[in-house]
C-alpha cells in the first residue's frame, strides 16, 4: 500500500483500550468538572478497568498459556499486548492514586469533607469507636494453613496479618457491602468526616490482636468472565447453556490478583500460592480497592460539587398530539438522549399496548432496565390482545441473567420469544406496531443507536427515529422475518444491515468518495462510532486518505486505525470525546459531492458488527434532521473541552485554548441544535 508499498499499521485493540480508560481518568484530573463528579469519573475508570480484565485480558492471558502466542490480525502477539498493557494500566493507576489523594481528597477537604484515613491517635480512636458498632458484621477466619483458597469475583477482602511464636498468620475479613456501607461520615464541629469501612475495620483488628498485629492488607480478585459457550458441555438450548456458564464465572480463573503495594513480598507469595494465582496476575494497588464504589458515595448537600440538572428539551411535535402513534403517521420524528426524555419512547409502546386498531408489536431487546418499563408494557399489550413477538439478546455480556428473566417472563405471559439465531447476536435497536388491515394508521417503526433502556438513556447519548415510511416498513417487516426464520437471508436497499450487506453498503459509499477525489471533486467522511477495529474497513479509509479524502473520526472506544501515517493515513484525524454523558451513537456522514448521505446505525465498524450481528442503520432524508445531524458531528469536532486528538501513539491531547478564544462544550450546545431543529 502507498507509493512504496509501505507494510499497513494498526494499533492493536486492547492497548487501544487502554487509551480510551486513560481519557476517563483526564477527566477525572479536569477541574472544569465538579468535584464531585471527578470522583465519579475515578469510579467508571476503575469500573471498566475490572471488566476489562475480567473479559480481554483473561482472553490474552488464555492464548499466551495454551501456546497460542501468535501474532493477531493488528501484528501483535499476546505475550506483547500484556506486556505493554500491563505498562499502560500501571501508570495509570499511579496518576489515580494522585488524583484521588493529591486533587479529590484536598478540595473535599476544603469544601468541608474531609477523609479520614486513621493515622493519627484522635482518628484512630474515633474508627475504633465505630467498628465496635459493626463488629458484630465482621467475620474473622484463619487461614494460614488454607490450600485451594476460594476468593469470590469482585469482593473486597482484608488480609489481616499476626505474629505469633515467630510465626506469622493469615487471617481472612470479607466486607459484607450488603450490610456494610463502603462509606461513614460523621460530623465533627463545622466538618463531615468520612471514613473507609476498610480503615474502621483495620483500627477494630489492631485492637482484637493487640501486641499480636503486624498489619491489615486489602486484596480483591477478579476472575474470567467469558462464558466458553462452545466449551459447555452439557446439551441443551442456548439459554440453558448461558445458564451454566454463568455459574463458572464465579469460578473462573483468575485473571487479576490485586494486593496493597505494602503487603511484603512473601505475603503475597503465600497468597499466590494459596489462591492458586500465577505471577503474572499479582497487580500491586493502593491501600483502597475497588473504586468503583464510588459510584455508592453518599449525597453531599452541595450543589456546587456536581453537574447542573439540565431540564429535558421538549418534542414539540409529539407534545401537541395526544396520539402519539397518529402524529408519526402524520411525520417522521427524531429523539436525542438524554437530552429529551426517554419517557416518549415508552408512551409509543404504552399506546400500542392500548390502542384497539394495534394488532401486533415486534421488537428486538438487547440490553434493558432491571425493572423495565417497555417490558411491563408488552405484558399488557399482550393481556390487551395484541401478539408480541420479542427477540431477547441473552448473550449480551453482563446483562444475561436479566434478559433470561425478560425472555421467560414475557413468554409466560404469551408472547412469541426468539432467542437464539444460529451463531449470531440481534444488537438492532428495533420495534414494529402493526395496525388492523382496517385501521387509518400505518405501520410504524424505530431504528435507533441506543438500548431500550430508560435506566442508561439518561448517561449514554443516543438517538431514535420513527417513521411510517412503506419502504422502511417493508425492510424491517423483512428484518423479523429473518430473525423469526422465514426467511434464510436478509438483504435491504434502504436500510443499512449486517450481516450481508452494511459491510458492502459502507464500503461503497468510501469507494464514492475516494472516486469523487480522485475526480478532483470534493471529498469528506465523517464517522462518529464507539469503536473501530475492522482492518478491511480500516485498509479502505487508508485508501481514501491516500486520495485525498478529508476523514475524521469520532471515537469514543477503541480505534485500531493509526493516523497521520505518511504515505497512509496523512489526511485521517482521530477524535474523541469524552465528557458528562456517555458518547453512544453511531453516526455516518459522506460528503458525496454535494448531495450530502447521513445515516444512523446501531452499528459500530467492528467485524463483529458488520458480519456476526443482525444491526441495522437508516438513512435520514428529511431536511432538518439531516441538517441536525451534520451540525452536531461539526459542533463535536469543535470542541474545545472535552474532545481529544488521538495521535499515532495512542496520546491523547486537548486543544489548547488561546487568549480570547471562545469555549466550546458540544455535549452542552447540542441542546440549541435540538431546540431548533427536532
Amino acid at each position: 500500500m502507498g507509493s512504496n508499498d509501505q507494510k499497513v499499521v494498526f494499533n492493536d485493540r486492547d492497548i487501544s483500550w487502554t487509551s480510551f480508560n486513560e481519557r476517563v481518568l483526564q477527566e477525572a484530573e479536569n477541574k472544569k468538572n465538579p468535584l464531585l463528579e471527578r470522583l465519579k469519573f475515578l469510579a467508571i475508570y476503575s469500573s471498566n478497568l475490572e471488566e476489562f480484565y475480567r473479559v480481554r485480558v483473561a482472553r490474552q492471558r488464555n492464548f499466551a498459556f495454551v501456546g497460542y502466542n501468535k501474532t493477531n490480525q493488528f501484528g501483535s502477539k499476546p505475550t506483547e499486548i500484556l506486556s505493554e498493557v500491563y505498562h499502560r494500566v500501571d501508570e495509570q493507576q499511579q496518576r489515580f492514586g494522585k488524583i484521588f489523594y493529591d486533587q479529590i481528597v484536598g478540595e473535599l477537604n476544603r469544601n468541608g469533607y474531609q477523609f479520614i484515613f486513621g493515622r493519627s491517635a484522635d482518628e484512630r480512636k474515633a474508627a475504633l469507636k465505630l467498628y465496635k458498632k459493626i463488629s458484630d458484621q465482621v467475620v474473622l477466619n484463619d487461614i494460614t494453613e488454607k490450600k485451594n483458597l476460594f476468593l469470590i469475583n469482585q469482593e473486597i477482602y482484608l488480609i489481616v496479618v499476626t505474629k505469633e511464636l515467630q510465626q506469622h498468620r493469615f487471617h481472612l475479613v470479607q466486607i459484607d457491602q450488603k450490610k456494610l456501607n463502603r462509606f461513614y461520615i460523621t460530623r465533627s464541629k463545622n466538618k463531615q468526616l468520612i471514613y473507609f469501612v476498610d480503615d474502621i475495620i483495620r483500627e477494630g483488628m489492631s485492637n482484637h490482636f493487640g501486641n499480636k498485629y503486624f498489619g491489615t492488607y486489602a486484596i480483591k480478585i477478579s476472575r474470567d468472565a467469558d462464558l466458553y459457550l462452545e466449551n459447555e458441555p452439557i446439551s441443551g438450548t442456548l439459554k440453558e447453556k448461558i445458564k451454566a456458564s454463568i455459574k463458572k464465572r464465579k469460578t473462573g480463573a483468575p485473571t487479576r490478583l490485586l494486593v496493597d503495594e505494602m503487603m511484603p513480598y512473601k505475603f503475597v507469595n503465600q497468597l499466590m500460592m494459596q489462591t492458586n494465582s500465577d505471577r503474572e496476575a499479582i497487580v500491586p494497588g493502593g491501600r483502597y480497592h475497588s473504586f468503583y464504589d464510588f459510584f455508592k458515595f453518599p449525597k453531599i448537600d452541595n450543589p456546587k460539587l456536581y453537574y447542573k440538572d439540565l431540564p429535558k428539551i421538549p418534542c414539540n411535535f409529539l407534545d401537541q398530539h395526544k396520539d402519539k402513534l397518529e402524529a408519526i403517521n402524520k411525520h417522521e420524528v427524531m429523539l436525542a438522549f438524554p437530552y429529551q426524555s426517554y419517557d416518549y419512547i415508552i408512551d409509543i409502546i404504552k399506546a400500542a399496548a392500548r390502542d384497539s386498531e394495534v394488532t401486533k408489536i415486534k421488537i428486538s431487546l438487547y440490553r434493558v432496565a432491571d425493572e423495565s418499563k417497555i417490558c411491563r408494557w408488552l405484558e399488557k399489550a399482550i393481556k390487551n390482545g395484541k401478539s408480541v413477538t420479542v427477540y431477547t439478546e441473552l448473550k449480551a455480556r453482563f446483562d444475561e441473567t436479566s434478559n433470561i428473566y425478560w425472555n421467560e417472563r414475557l413468554k409466560k405471559a404469551g408472547a412469541k420469544i426468539i432467542d437464539e439465531i444460529s451463531d449470531l447476536k440481534t444488537h438492532a435497536k428495533i420495534f414494529q406496531i402493526e395496525f388492523a388491515s382496517n385501521s387509518s394508521k400505518k405501520s410504524i417503526v424505530h431504528i435507533g443507536t441506543g438500548n431500550f433502556n430508560e435506566q442508561t438513556a439518561n448517561v449514554y447519548t443516543d438517538f431514535s427515529f420513527l417513521t411510517s415510511d412503506k419502504r422502511i416498513n417493508n425492510e424491517i417487516s423483512s428484518v423479523f422475518n429473518f430473525l423469526e426464520g422465514e426467511q434464510p437471508k436478509l438483504k435491504t436497499r434502504v436500510l443499512l444491515s449486517s450481516p450481508y450487506c452494511q459491510r458492502k453498503q459502507i464500503v461503497q459509499m468510501i469507494k464514492n468518495e475516494i472516486s469523487h477525489r480522485s475526480n478532483k471533486k470534493k471529498a469528506r467522511i465523517i464517522l462518529k462510532l464507539n469503536s473501530l477495529e475492522d482492518p478491511g474497513m480500516i485498509k479502505l479509509l487508508y485508501k481514501a486518505s491516500e486520495a485525498g479524502v478529508k476523514v475524521d473520526l469520532i471515537i469514543r472506544g477503541i480505534c485500531c486505525l493509526v493516523p497521520g501515517v505518511k504515505n497512509m493515513s496523512e489526511s485521517i484525524r482521530v477524535y474523541s470525546l469524552v465528557g458528562r454523558f456517555l458518547e453512544h451513537a453511531r453516526c455516518f456522514y459522506f460528503l458525496n459531492d454535494g448531495e450530502e448521505k447521513v445515516y444512523l446505525s446501531s452499528a459500530d465498524l467492528m467485524t463483529r458488527n458488520l458480519d456476526k450481528r443482525v444491526e441495522i442503520g437508516v438513512p435520514i432524508t428529511d431536511r432538518k434532521m439531516k441538517t441536525f445531524l451534520i451540525s452536531q458531528l461539526k459542533l463535536q469536532l469543535k470542541d474545545n473541552m472535552y474532545l481529544r486528538k488521538v495521535d499515532h501513539k495512542l496520546r491523547n491531547t486537548r486543544k489548547k485554548l488561546g487568549t480570547g478564544s471562545v469555549t466550546v462544550n458540544a455535549q452542552e450546545e447540542i441542546r440549541d441544535l435540538i431546540k431548533k431543529f427536532l
